[in-house]
């Protein structure tokens, strides 16, 4: 399966804002934890360099690691707010320069895959001109969240103060991640209404927020900045878009979108899974089998990665976690965890992954 990458650009500024808050990191050493290259911190991550993709996963554990070693818990958060506009390329720009607030956030929605791929993110129209833009990490995401997220979460933030003013705070975000010892500063960043543990990303915007307009809109820099973003898209890796082409790849990645939402509710089923696929059940086998997979490893694949998301993201119980992929008993994800998954019960998994956030699982474990 496709794994998530993020532009290298991630650390454009890095160094400067760590030396700002004159935090005793050895940032070459923490790189080589997390698996990345060192080369990193030399690369001119503004111009072409910036533009190379690299690993989500071991970007999030540099991110962990950073906040443990430095004594800043919400090091993402913190960051948020000295990340260069330019650095996500184009996506930045088309935010900060939209007419409006609502078009900035339908570019957030539609340019944010030439930055990180794959990503579910979408902008939802609720009742009385509420709004909410959702966001779903692809399930091979299995590093600790909170401090990516809230770093991510945080530069979006920035992004719209640049239309709507800096003291302006979503109405509310819903966060799936457990949360950091930062209340203040999450207040001041993204507002009093933040909610940790939920069942959905959300970011929640009002009617008069989507309707805000940019200060001095220039509409001529807007429109070479749109063909900026087309040609980064355009530009973005194969297999990062594969929409709803009938590859088996492509049919492997629609599979798991739909056993994602369905094994909360039990054990999916073949036929089921192959109608919402608009393929024949029979067919959907083959193109598992020239993959070297099958259904039922599909199954067990989806639920060991969304129970691995849980216990490194969240404070979530074992029960509950059993029951968010589909087991009516504990003990039957225990002996999953066990016997097919992580080769020790998930509590221990748990505790590993929190007392060693530099692990960084091997292509095999993830697929």
């Amino acid at each position: 399966m496709t794994e998530p990458v993020i532009k290298s650009s991630i650390f454009d500024g890095l160094a400067q804002f760590v030396a700002s808050k004159k935090m005793a990191l050895d940032l070459a050493k923490l790189l080589d934890e997390a698996k990345l290259d060192r080369d990193l911190l030399t690369r001119n991550l503004s111009g072409p360099d910036g533009q190379t993709y690299i690993p989500l996963n071991n970007v999030s554990r540099f991110f962990t690691l950073a906040a443990l070693r430095s004594g800043h818990p919400c090091f993402g958060l913190e960051y948020s707010q000295h990340y260069p506009v330019g650095a996500s390329g184009s996506l930045g720009f088309l935010m900060v320069n939209a007419p409006s607030m609502r078009v900035a956030v339908e570019n957030l929605v539609k340019y944010v895959k030439s930055f990180t791929h794959p990503m579910q993110i979408e902008l939802v129209d609720a009742q009385d001109g509420l709004a909410y833009v959702e966001w779903r990490f692809p399930l091979e995401y299995t590093a600790a969240m909170p401090q990516y997220v809230s770093f991510a979460v945080g530069a979006v933030v920035k992004r719209l103060r640049e239309i709507a003013g800096p003291a302006w705070t979503p109405l509310k975000v819903e966060l799936i991640h457990r949360p950091l010892p930062c209340t203040a500063l999450y207040t001041d960043i993204l507002g009093s209404r933040v909610m940790f543990e939920a069942p959905k990303n959300r970011m929640w915007l009002d009617p008069s927020s989507l309707a805000k307009k940019a200060p001095s809109p220039n509409e001529r820099l807007y429109k070479t900045l749109v063909q900026a973003g087309e040609s980064e898209l355009s530009n973005i890796p194969l297999s990062a878009d594969l929409g709803f082409k009938q590859t088996p790849e492509a049919i492997r990645m629609r599979l798991r979108d739909y056993l994602q939402a369905e094994v909360a509710k039990g054990t999916p089923e073949l036929t089921a899974s192959a109608t919402h696929l608009a393929i024949e059940p029979r067919q959907l086998q083959y193109m598992l089998e020239t993959l070297s997979t099958s259904f039922s490893e599909e199954v067990s694949d989806v639920r060991k990665l969304i129970a691995e998301q849980l216990l490194v993201a969240t404070d979530q119980s074992m029960t509950e976690i059993a029951a968010a992929i589909g087991f009516s008993e504990l003990s039957s994800f225990t002996r999953a965890s066990r016997q097919q998954w992580f080769g020790m019960s998930p509590r221990k998994f748990r505790q590993r992954m929190r007392e060693h956030p530099e692990i960084v699982p091997s292509r095999n474990q993830l697929n």
